[in-house]
């Protein structure tokens, strides 16, 4: 049976970039000749392709962001129309009802006053 490869870890952009600096920087070092040119246009690429993906990350990154603030902002926005509609409805309870003390004051006169004409 052939031996299973070791799983690894994908490396971050983050540290990607900073090999391909730190290859840059060597091969600055070097004497230049025919194959360190070619080196460096292999390292300046792969620092163009690392740099649009972390830009593309990064957009990905902020599109997602943005995409969860509107989903919040709605999801507040409905919220806050449930809320009105509980205070109205809570209001709407709370209210006075009328009672029959103003309109009661007003018969008892009546029937006083009728009660004062009948027995006159």
């Amino acid at each position: 049976m052939d031996a299973l490869p070791k799983r690894f870890r994908k490396k971050s952009v983050q540290r990607q970039l900073q090999a391909a600096l730190d290859a840059a920087q060597e091969l600055d070092a070097v004497q230049p000749d025919e194959l360190s040119v070619s080196r460096m246009k292999l390292v300046q690429s792969r620092l163009d392709v690392l740099s649009r993906l972390q830009a593309r990350q990064r957009f990905d990154r902020v599109q997602r962001l943005k995409q969860e603030l509107a989903s919040a902002r709605a999801e507040i926005e409905s919220l806050k129309g449930h809320l009105a509609s509980a205070q109205a409805e809570i209001e709407r309870l709370t209210t006075a009802r009328p009672r029959f003390g103003s309109n009661l004051d007003e018969k008892l006169k009546q029937l006083d006053q009728q009660y004062a004409e009948g027995a006159a």
